[in-house]
């Protein structure tokens, strides 16, 4: 049947008297077929991009798999991921926030996309800091201690850059909070296949005036690749570095530079302008080699050790010229002592002196509730403030890391755990903390995006905890500043005789666990918040207690029950609400003090506090203030769209199958009217 013919068919008269449902068959297939041709082609240009994309560019494949596999430390807020701009003049964040669809309904990030380019890579360890990335809006990359945090820019550049080379180069960074260290991945498409540049900074937690920079580069190709590698250095040039005699491994000399700096506050310029003051800096570093050479198939590593030492803030001139040879002595035994340890072994044991320091820790239920804390920006946060202390105890550690160096060999492992004892019989957290918990303080949780705003957020952290009676703690080292902050967090309260817990009932709308906290030199706290199922808030407390002559005991708001003995196995109390507001619960090795606090706690009225709203608890918990659905109603929308399925398919294959294909005859009845009588 020609086209013409086929037009005909079906615009004749004859038409309608065809069986109606062989033309509803044939329209049918018709779709089908259509929607086939349709999807052949959809496939065709798949296949087709992805041809060019792979032809164009496999070096997002190469730092996709560098991602992906830490997808769990990200999901679990232990890391947080940063990718530059591509072709972009400057390094500038992607900030993935929660959006609105056309149908109403909140979209909400996995955390892999929220933390994406939220926190600027970042290395301290309290003596120094380095931000490995490039064009930063300030330009300083390295940075001593300012007033209260690492805020004071050194015009030095330690970090070895590797040329750029091939086409197609992409790179990103991995900060890794638990180990202390920033992951480096540049990957470029070179002679037909991806050259990459793996590399990690570290700023030394025993050994302060260490920089690491591990360099691995890998070449898969058939051909040789030539890089060229270059230090920016000290930016004045008219000083002068000097050989000291000490060569690497690899016959590489080390020199060092002796040079005065201005003391600079880079969060308050303008008050430091006022009133100029200098110290003295002494760095030394390795020559380098103008270019290096790896070989077909083969990888090549190098590493890079930097000295940082300087010295405190001189009044006169005099001072400071006298105390130039004893920083040069200094350093360069430090730098000596050194040169044969093993770079596997020291990196380590700086990754093992961080997950010391989070021993402690705090976990909070995720929410998807609007402009609110969630982990990711507590875990960033908290690692950005560690990173302003040393691990050390304070005005000792110079003494404490030639110590680190006589024993690193042999018993480093137990001097770590010496100087967590040390730490702890000088642990005083007495009167810490006297404001309400900064988990609802907006602006101690701004952006950490870029130098200027981490400096800025963290030196606020460490003035708020400072007015807070909190000094003593955020001076001495990173585990203090650790307990510090921890107990700004819900609200605690020490006192020299208990700890109290403040915070509104309304306020514990999430669950929440405070791990291991310090009491005192033996003594750790656990204290969780829990939403049951009827979406009150209880609490429950657990200690470890490794001093057996002591016992400890709580009670509840207004302390009217008995006291109950804290064990090891977590005791529940309810929170209650007192007319005036008092603190929740209270802790303390003394019985007959908490027996005697009731007499103390004068209240009006005391009852226990009533449940969250069932549209706040959604709110946190689905985004929304309707909530999820229960599983019943699910299962029971699947059942009916499978039996509704059932149903259909069974109309379908009896229509199909079974009914009379025979044209449609006239019948005396087709032309009765639609009523009839």
């Amino acid at each position: 049947m020609s086209f013409r013919d086929f037009l005909e068919f079906f615009s004749s008269r004859r038409l309608k008297r065809h069986d109606k449902l062989f033309l509803r068959k044939r329209s049918i297939l018709m779709i089908c077929g259509l929607l086939l041709i349709l999807y052949l082609i959809s496939l065709f240009f798949n296949r087709f991009n992805v041809t060019r994309f792979k032809k164009e560019d496999f070096t997002s494949l190469c730092i996709d798999k560098f991602v992906q596999s830490f997808h769990s430390e990200i999901e679990s807020s232990d890391s947080s991921v940063w990718i530059p701009f591509e072709n972009h003049p400057s390094t500038l964040p992607i900030v993935v926030e929660p959006t609105s669809s056309s149908f109403g309904t909140t979209y909400y990030p996995s955390i892999n996309e929220i933390s994406k380019n939220s926190f600027i890579p970042f290395v301290g360890n309290g003596k120094f800091s380095i931000v490995p990335i490039e064009n930063l809006e300030n330009g300083a990359r390295f940075h001593i201690m300012g007033k209260r945090i690492l805020d004071s820019p050194i015009p030095f550049d330690p970090i070895i850059n590797v040329e750029e080379f091939g086409t197609h180069t992409k790179s990103a960074y991995i900060s890794r909070y638990r180990k202390g260290i920033v992951e480096k991945l540049t990957c470029s498409n070179y002679g037909g296949g991806i050259i990459s540049i793996h590399e990690i900074f570290s700023a030394h937690r025993l050994i302060p005036v260490l920089f690491t920079q591990d360099i691995r580069i890998s070449n898969p190709t058939n051909s040789p690749v030539i890089l060229s590698l270059s230090r920016r250095g000290w930016s004045n040039k008219s000083v002068v570095s000097k050989s000291i005699g000490v060569m690497t491994k690899d016959h590489r000399e080390y020199s060092m530079i002796v040079a005065p700096i201005q003391h600079t506050e880079t969060f308050n310029s303008k008050q430091s302008n006022r009133s100029p003051k200098a110290r003295l800096i002494a760095i030394a570093y390795t020559s380098l080699h103008n270019t290096i050479e790896v070989h077909p198939n083969d990888h090549l590593s190098l590493t890079v050790h930097t000295f940082i030492n300087y010295t405190d803030v001189f009044k006169h001139e005099s001072e400071m010229q006298a105390a130039i040879p004893e920083l040069k002595v200094s350093l360069r035994e430090t730098v000596k002592k050194l040169i044969d340890f093993s770079d596997t072994a020291l990196q380590q044991y700086h990754e093992h002196a961080w997950e010391k320091i989070w021993s402690s820790g705090f976990s909070i239920s995720h929410s998807h509730a609007p402009n609110v804390i969630n982990g990711y920006q507590i875990n960033a946060t908290l690692y950005y403030m560690l990173s302003q202390r040393s691990m050390l105890l304070p005005n000792q550690s110079d003494q404490q890391s030639n110590s680190v160096l006589e024993n690193f060999n042999t018993e480093l492992s137990s001097f770590i755990e010496m100087e967590t004892i040390n730490r702890s019989l000088i642990y005083r957290p007495d009167r810490c903390y006297h404001g309400h918990s900064t988990l609802h303080a907006p602006r101690l949780w701004d952006r950490l995006d870029s130098v200027n705003d981490l400096y800025r957020v963290i030196s606020l952290w460490f003035l708020t905890l400072e007015k807070q009676s909190c000094e003593h703690l955020i001076k001495t080292n990173a585990r203090d500043v650790l307990q510090a902050f921890i107990i700004s967090l819900i609200g605690l309260r020490f006192t020299p005789r208990h700890i109290e817990f403040h915070s509104h009932p309304n306020d514990l709308q999430r669950s929440f666990l405070i791990r291991r906290l310090m009491y005192d030199d033996k003594t750790l706290l656990n204290i969780s918040i829990v939403i049951n199922d009827e979406n009150k808030a209880l609490i429950r407390v657990s200690i470890e207690n490794h001093n057996k002559l002591k016992e400890y005991y709580a009670c509840d708001a207004g302390c009217l029950d008995a006291p109950v003995h804290l064990t090891s196995n977590p005791q529940e109390f309810p929170v209650k609400l007192t007319e005036p507001l008092t603190p929740l619960l209270y802790i303390t090795s003394d019985r007959e003090h908490v027996q005697e606090l009731k007499h103390s706690i004068h209240v009006k009225e005391i009852s226990e506090a009533p449940p969250h709203e069932h549209q706040t608890i959604a709110l946190h918990r689905y985004g929304h203030s309707l909530g999820g659905l229960p599983n019943f109603f699910w299962i029971s929308m699947i059942f009916l769209i499978i039996v509704f399925h059932l149903f259909l398919g069974k109309l379908i294959y009896n229509e199909y199958f079974n009914a009379n294909n025979i044209p449609y005859e006239r019948t005396p009845y087709r032309n009765i009217g639609r009523y009839s009588m």
